[in-house]
């Protein structure tokens, strides 16, 4: 209903919290990204396809953990200047996930 309301095209979805060997072991549909300080801006466009983010828990991801998401096909994207917490990340991934689709669809 609230996709109806506002006029969006698409609605996120999140899903419960699932290993990470299950997610890196399972094939990546569209785009994956990695919140990482490391990484590089979001993508200034983003085509209408499935957007898989990871977010790492409090204290970040091993560096094994790290290596398995990057080897499961993710891209490392920094989110924001400073650390942000894992439940911010999340909403800021969504909104840059949000104006990338809108920017893509403009042409």
């Amino acid at each position: 209903e609230s996709v109806k309301q506002s006029g969006a095209a698409w609605a996120a979805r999140v899903e419960e919290p699932i290993p990470l060997a299950a997610l890196a072991a399972r094939p990546l549909e569209g785009a994956g990204w990695l919140a990482d300080a490391a990484g590089a801006a979001p993508p200034a466009t983003l085509a209408d396809a499935p957007l898989t983010v990871v977010v790492g828990p409090e204290g970040g991801l091993t560096v094994e953990e790290r290596e398995r998401v990057l080897g499961a096909g993710f891209t490392p994207v920094r989110l924001a200047p400073h650390t942000l917490r894992f439940e911010t990340a999340a909403v800021v991934a969504a909104a840059a996930a949000v104006a990338g689709r809108l920017r893509g669809n403009d042409g």
